[in-house]
């Protein structure tokens, strides 16, 4: 995952997440012993210019699986590009502080331990010393007045060491501050490399410049002794290496005879020298050395790296794999027959694609443990030796500078005052602006608010207040006369003009309207009498209909007649001349042809005229050619087998037009409905389920076919399947099964995503119509996905909400809600009884304890 870049005021405190879905470019620099940058162009979102300005330090999570690590960069600029673009650009957090934060006046320590140093940069800092390698020789250094971070350069290249700055931020602040101190930063990769591989480009190749196969070495001169021991003040010619003797044969690293002034690498001077087999030779002074050998060990290991060519090469993640700042690689020279050990001295890290990221190494060698520690140990003899000197010559300096540097330290300690002055002038300011613009906030809230009251009127009760035209809000030229009613909670407005009357609630919907046209919208009536009106499309609950004769009709001599007993419609101008269409009486619903009134069909307790077996429902709906028959009674004039729902016609031999159940259902029908064909029809059988309407089909047999398409199935209690449950979707490779999720018990899930705020938190309502069909009155389960590398909490769950808990601002999260349905709580892998017969029908052959 990309990594985001976060956002903090001058007190440290994260206040904006930016996501790098909203970073065209996102650059980090790292240089070994050097301060890093990072640069890159945000797109303009939200409030971003403005939070970009508030910002003074950016952070960066540290590449470690420690959430809770950052690198933390002091803001350089950031501008506004064009209308669409942020440039930003910070330097190195650290190395900015140590500058300014304090100095050191003057300190002078002697072989002494590579902590006391650290000590020196860092005691009465923000920064604490978590990491030390044991491994280091002392050391000996003078400071005068110099500023923490000049002091760390220093001891960096005093003692040959690596450092690294960690931040820790949690809860949105800068907790803490460590320094790691390492021998050699990073790890060895393993990785080899061939010279003109096409996973390396080079950077910079001196193949011959300071190549030399041969080194004479001088170190320190030996002080003179008189006979009795004591030394004269002399010092005899530099040491050299003529007396040393090296032999491959004893194992020593070349042969390099007595009496010879150089030591060289014949293998090396046999590419790299001369023509005539001469050695490219360097002389090479060794301040502090006193000891032949000593001299010898370090000429040898200086000369393994002046006896190869220079290269620096770059390549990418992607070529190399993945590495960090300072790990060590391995390059292959197959032409010079040897290989050398270097180390990743840049990196410039794409944070959007790690893919994208380079590397720079080549000339930053990796040195053994050995040549460090001969490296040190010359290094403090030397400082040992000359330290009086030193001394001396530094103190004369210093009595020299003293009162420059007197007059320079009031200057700064004015200049600090000042700035502290003006820093709480600042603050004073900012508060005032605040204080103002909330102040302005208030009274336009208050204005708006006397407004509304002056034009909707103030009395509780709805006074109606009439103010003229000029002050009254309009709609489309018409004029309202307003007023305030009880209507939730006196939120709601009556509204009175030509159009008519009508009262809307809070939220401006019509609860009750009386139009200039006699229309009436309501949602709800109270009343004991409603005369002379037609009801069209309304819902009568309860109550008692009581009532005398009344007959209505409309201009088409549509008609209806009313009594206590009998509700008629249908065609006519007078009770006694309706063409009746529908009836309804005590006995039941009667239904009618446009024939004469031809009764075609029934529901309730009489006995059908051309069924007098039957009784229930029955329809011939169409002059004797379609039938739905509920019965409950067998036989009559149509010999049919047992059956106990019909509709419409199945002629013998066919398929077609029908609803039928039962086993068998027809064996002989009525000629009269031979020839009929229906479009649509539905088939109970004793060996399964047929149907087919106009546009869709299911069959659902004994022998295993089915097929669905362009319908709807309800199933009404629990539905239970053998095989798998899929849904069946179109794909480029044919229709296939998505196949249904199975749960041990009765779950539904809802899902959603949320934003937290600036505190990290979000609340998530559970929505109501989940709730009504999910129980989470009970133990529920929220599982969170957050975007980015944070952590995500679920704090609190209740019914109908549940709260969120970010370690970082303005998270999107996505959430995912499980809850046991209603009415199944206790559900759990049902037994199905099943005799053996059955399981073998449904299953296939097998046996199956189902007690």
């Amino acid at each position: 995952m990309s990594t985001p870049l976060l956002l903090l005021d001058q007190h440290e405190k994260v206040f904006r997440r930016v996501p790098a879905t909203y970073m065209k470019e996102f650059v980090e620099t790292q240089i070994i012993r050097d301060a890093y940058t990072l640069q890159g162009t945000a797109l303009i979102k939200d409030n971003y210019i403005e939070d970009f300005d508030k910002a003074t330090y950016f952070a960066i999570t540290d590449d470690t699986d420690d959430d809770s690590r950052f690198r933390v960069y002091y803001k350089q600029y950031a501008k506004s590009a064009n209308d669409k673009t942020i440039s930003f650009q910070g330097t190195y957090a650290p190395y900015v502080e140590l500058a300014g934060y304090g100095f050191i006046e003057d300190k002078r320590p002697v072989l002494k331990e590579l902590d006391y140093f650290l000590g020196l940069v860092f005691e009465g800092t923000r920064w604490s010393v978590r990491q030390v390698p044991d491994d280091i020789p002392n050391g000996t250094q003078n400071f005068y007045y110099v500023s923490r971070l000049d002091a760390l350069k220093t001891i960096i290249d005093l003692f040959d060491i690596d450092v690294n700055f960690v931040y820790t931020i949690k809860n949105n602040q800068i907790t803490g501050r460590y320094v790691d101190v390492y021998g050699t930063m990073g790890r060895d990769t393993g990785k080899r490399f061939a010279y003109g591989s096409k996973a390396l480009t080079i950077l910079r190749e001196q193949s011959f410049l300071n190549l030399y196969t041969a080194v004479v070495p001088r170190g320190d001169g030996v002080q003179k002794k008189d006979e009795s021991g004591k030394t004269t003040g002399g010092y005899t010619r530099k040491i050299t290496i003529n007396d040393i003797d090296w032999h491959v044969s004893d194992n020593d690293p070349v042969d390099k005879p007595k009496g010879q002034k150089y030591l060289e690498l014949p293998d090396r001077t046999a590419l790299f020298g001369y023509p005539d087999g001469t050695p490219k030779t360097l002389i090479k002074d060794y301040p502090g050395i006193k000891d032949p050998q000593d001299l010898m060990r370090a000429a040898y290991l200086d000369l393994q790296e002046m006896a190869r060519p220079k290269i620096q090469f770059t390549s990418t993640i992607t070529d190399i794999g993945n590495v960090k700042l300072g790990d060590a690689i391995v390059i292959v020279m197959p032409q010079y027959k040897f290989a050398y050990k270097t180390r990743i001295f840049k990196l410039q890290r794409n944070l959007l694609n790690n893919e994208n990221t380079v590397a720079e190494f080549g000339d930053y060698i990796v040195k053994s443990a050995y040549q460090r520690a001969y490296e040190m140990l010359f290094r403090v003899q030397n400082l040992d030796d000359n330290m009086d000197d030193n001394m001396s010559g530094i103190n004369d300096k210093v009595d020299e500078n003293k009162g420059i540097q007197d007059t320079w330290n009031e200057g700064q300690e004015k200049w600090n005052d000042n700035q502290q002055d003006w820093n709480k002038l600042r603050e004073e300011w900012e508060k005032r602006a605040d204080g103002l613009i909330k102040q302005v906030q208030d009274d336009v809230a208050s204005a708006q608010k006397d407004i509304s009251d002056y034009i909707a009127g103030q009395d509780q009760l709805g006074e109606i207040v009439f103010l003229g035209k000029d002050f009254l809000p309009t709609r489309n030229q018409v004029y309202n006369i307003m007023a305030r009613t009880n209507i939730d909670g006196g939120r709601g407005r009556l509204i009175f003009n030509s159009k008519g009357l009508g009262y809307y609630d809070g939220n401006m919907l019509v609860k009750t309207a009386i139009t200039n046209d006699g229309r009436v919208y309501a949602d709800y009536f109270i009343g004991k009498k409603i005369e002379g009106i037609d009801i069209i499309g309304a819902r009568i609950n309860g109550g008692i209909i009581n009532g005398g004769e009344y007959f209505s009709t409309d201009s088409g001599g549509h008609a209806a007649h009313f009594n206590a007993a009998t509700l008629d419609f249908g065609v006519g101008n007078s009770t006694s001349n309706i063409n009746r269409r529908f009836s309804m009486d005590w006995m039941g619903m009667h239904f009618y042809s446009d024939q004469n009134s031809h009764l075609v069909g029934y529901i309730g307790v009489t006995q059908w005229i051309k069924d007098t077996a039957r009784k229930g429902l029955a329809f011939n709906v169409s002059d004797d050619k379609d039938f739905m028959v509920w019965g409950f009674n067998v036989g009559g004039s149509y010999d049919e087998y047992s059956s106990d729902i019909l509709l419409a016609k199945n002629p013998i031999g066919t398929l077609h037009a029908g609803f039928n159940l039962g086993v068998d259902m027809y064996a002989n029908f009525h000629s009269i409905y031979d020839n009929y064909q229906q479009k649509s029809w539905v088939q109970f059988y004793s060996n399964g389920i047929a149907l087919k309407t106009y546009n869709s089909e299911i069959n659902a047999l004994t022998d295993g076919s089915t097929g669905v398409k362009g319908s709807r199935f309800y199933v009404e209690g629990d539905f239970g399947v053998g095989g798998n449950k899929n849904a069946l979707i179109p794909t480029r490779d044919g229709v296939r099964g998505f196949s249904a999720v199975e749960s041990a018990e009765v779950y539904f899930e809802d899902f959603g995503s949320t934003t937290t705020d600036v505190n990290g938190i979000a609340d998530v309502t559970i929505d109501d119509l989940f709730y009504d069909g999910a129980n989470t009155d009970i133990e529920y389960y929220v599982f969170l996905q957050p975007h980015d590398f944070v952590s995500a909490t679920v704090t609190s769950k209740n019914a109908h909400s549940f709260s969120i808990k970010t370690n970082m601002p303005n998270v999107a999260v996505d959430w995912r809600l499980t809850a046991k349905r209603r009415g199944y709580e206790q559900t759990r892998l049902p037994l199905q009884k099943m005799n053996n017969d059955k399981i073998e029908d449904f299953f296939g052959p097998k046996e199956v304890n189902n007690e």
